[in-house]
């Protein structure tokens, strides 16, 4: 089996440039693809209905 890295995402409170609004999970998010290194910035509203672990954690 091969594996390949797509993308990190990191979550934060902090605002950040190009932020996309994904109304259904309540959360912004960045393009991951605009980025060198594939991070995508992840910022959660306070009523998001996401698990904490994703919104407290990094994941690659």
């Amino acid at each position: 089996m091969i594996m390949r890295y797509h993308h990190c995402g990191i979550p934060t409170m902090n605002d950040f440039e190009g932020a996309i609004y994904l109304p259904k999970f309540k959360m912004h998010v960045s393009d991951h693809l605009a980025t060198p290194y594939a991070v995508q910035w992840m910022r959660f509203d306070d009523d998001c209905p996401l698990p904490d672990l994703v919104k407290t954690r990094a994941y690659a």
